[in-house]
């Protein structure tokens, strides 16, 4: 996706994730200002029981509902100065908690929730086709398998029964 088309995309779909969440854990999650966004790998601050912690948010499109069983990272970015997902989890400075999850644009088709200290960057994983070392993209995107994690990583895995928008009604992305 073009970096505007992806940052509509999150605004509409970040808060459907973030409506799942907040129904099966309770809590308020706040939107995380422009400096955690950009170098703690942070979307939104979850409140809850007293504690804080940061949440990564990430809605993939429906067609790839095929790959729930996996997740990816980001590796590389050979032609920026930003340090990418995976350069801030080996550093220790990424979001505490990541939400995964895929949407048709209307609803979240499935999501699951990691915790990310149980991550393990160097599990088997495989370049997304087109993304990697020697694809000349922007971008380098490592795909890692959930099974392939160690155990405590993956919190939940939620596949909701669809609700369809009512007629005569939007979705905002507030």
């Amino acid at each position: 996706m073009a970096i505007a088309e992806d940052k509509s995309w999150e605004a509409v779909t970040a808060p459907l994730l973030a409506d799942c969440l907040l129904n099966r854990y309770g809590g308020q999650l706040q939107p995380a200002n422009q400096r955690d966004d950009r170098f703690h790998g942070t979307d939104f601050l979850w409140h809850r029981q007293g504690l804080t912690a940061r949440l990564a948010v990430r809605v993939r499109k429906a067609a790839f509902l095929k790959y729930k069983a996996d997740f990816t990272i980001r590796e590389d970015r050979p032609h920026s100065e930003q340090k990418t997902e995976l350069e801030k989890i080996r550093a220790g400075d990424w979001a505490t908690f990541y939400a995964y999850a895929f949407s048709d644009g209307d609803s979240i088709l499935h999501w699951s929730l990691f915790r990310m200290s149980r991550f393990d960057p160097d599990a088997p994983f495989r370049y997304m086709p087109g993304f990697g070392p020697g694809d000349k993209q922007d971008t380098i995107t490592r795909i890692y398998t959930i099974s392939d994690q160690p155990h405590g990583f993956l919190i939940k895995s939620v596949t909701p029964n669809a609700i369809p928008l009512q007629v005569g009604t939007q979705r905002t992305a507030a």
